[in-house]
């Protein structure tokens, strides 16, 4: 599929700047698919459309006022800080876009409000125009989001040429807006009023609510021919049981469903053979929590990409994960595993050696207290003195009582270390058994591991 066949001329002139006085009465256009006849219609003639016990399913997601204007310290630039996402709420860790980029550089401090009631600084650079900011706040959660309510903007699109004023707080929003996370209002839902809604449950059509948080995918713009090769950025979602419920009650009535716009239907177009059963960490349920609630629950996961802070040093990056469990290491007793790090304590993440950098990302989830650890490929693409050094670990952390998964495909560093083996083919577990049983099962593996 190419990009030059989506091409579309659409004058700037025919782009509202402002909405209507009412949801309800922006414009809808209908088209007959029997006879490609196009009508042009009210919203609230939706009505119309649907019948009892229909669906429509939306997304509740809410909008902060994500857009920020700062400036750079000495300069006194003006630096227009996007807020895209909190990785660390205890730490004030934020996720941002930046422009211009090309004068924002990992120390500089950003300063917000007329009297520099917000400042931030810089640590990290993520993409060409991204970067992690730290604000430097000292009050409480709570005002601390009072103050980005005050200081930051609705975060109107581009092709709106216009400030945002007062309404559009109001208006930038669904009227089922329930969970904030997004930066991108889901406007197709924008249309639906209070009233609007409830003359639909009168008739009988029921609403099912997933949550998408919109995020920066929704602002990178395509610049590549073959779409294939378009980078698609990861969103958060969550669909709960009742929203399932009540779409499978529709399917098995042989009722219509109707999708409000395309971050809605992002969150369920995977929904199709979704997973089933059961995955309980400490008696919760958490095959459908969000993957940072499932860490709350007590296990470390440590991914394959190395989850640290490049610009932080070692040292300050062990400072930094939550605790979630008594008993985490001390920042000694790391140094007393990993002689390595202690010996690069003031090295930024940059500066560390590939298998420093898989150490520094172990030993910062060891440093929470989680006693079940998930550490993915952890060995792929280091040193084999570096493997022979993650090896070890493994073996003190067993002897410590850690219960340790290892997601593996270099069977020569994990057969040594594991007590048990489940191999894995699309999602499945197909095969498992216990250390005393490898020699016999080795030509089975050959064959499922020879790549």
């Amino acid at each position: 599929m190419k990009l030059s066949q989506f091409k579309f001329d659409l004058p700037l002139n025919l782009i509202a700047q402002h909405p209507a006085k009412k949801r309800e009465d922006a414009r809808l256009m209908v088209v007959h698919r029997k006879t490609g006849q196009i009508e042009n219609r009210h919203f609230r003639d939706i009505l119309e459309y649907f019948d009892d016990k229909d669906v429509f399913v939306v997304n509740n997601t809410k909008v902060f006022p994500a857009r920020m204007y700062g400036r750079k310290e000495k300069t006194g630039a003006k630096i227009e800080v996007f807020l895209l996402r909190e990785l660390n709420k205890p730490n004030r860790l934020w996720d941002v876009i930046v422009d211009p980029a090309r004068k924002i550089r990992v120390g500089n401090k950003l300063y917000f409000g007329d009297n520099d009631e917000l400042v931030a600084e810089v640590i990290d650079n993520t993409t060409s125009r991204g970067r992690t900011i730290r604000f430097l706040w000292e009050g409480t959660d709570e005002e601390f989001r009072q103050m980005l309510e005050i200081l930051g903007e609705t975060p109107l699109p581009k092709y709106i040429k216009r400030k945002p004023d007062e309404e559009d707080k109001e208006r930038y929003q669904t009227v089922y807006a329930k969970h904030e996370g997004a930066v991108a209002a889901p406007t197709a839902g924008l249309h639906f009023s209070k009233e609007l809604i409830k003359r639909l449950e009168i008739k009988g059509v029921r609403f099912a609510e997933v949550t998408l948080h919109t995020g920066l995918g929704t602002f990178r713009p395509i610049e590549v021919e073959d779409l294939s090769k378009h980078k698609m950025d990861a969103e958060y979602y969550r669909i709960d049981e009742t929203a399932c419920k009540i779409v499978n009650k529709a399917i098995e009535g042989n009722h219509r469903i109707c999708s409000i716009g395309t971050t809605t239907m992002r969150a369920i177009v995977g929904l199709t053979g979704s997973r089933k059963g059961s995955i309980r960490i400490n008696g919760e349920e958490a095959i459908k929590l969000p993957p940072h609630k499932v860490a709350r629950l007590g296990v470390g996961y440590c991914p394959e990409e190395r989850g640290i802070f490049a610009s932080l040093s070692a040292e300050e990056n062990l400072m930094l994960p939550p605790v979630i469990a008594s008993g985490g290491m001390s920042v000694d007793d790391i140094y007393e595993m990993f002689p390595n790090l202690k010996e690069r304590a003031n090295s930024p993440g940059t500066r560390l050696s590939g298998g420093e950098q898989q150490m520094l990302a172990v030993a910062r989830i060891l440093r929470t207290g989680a006693r079940l650890l998930l550490l993915d490929e952890i060995s792929e693409g280091l040193a084999p003195v570096i493997v022979q050094k993650l090896a070890d670990m493994i073996r003190t952390l067993k002897a410590k009582g850690y219960t340790i998964v290892l997601v593996e495909q270099n069977f020569r560093f994990a057969a040594p270390l594991a007590d048990r083996f489940y191999v894995m083919e699309h999602g499945r577990i197909v095969k498992q058994f216990e250390q005393r049983e490898l020699a016999g099962n080795m030509a089975m593996l050959q064959e499922f591991l020879g790549v």
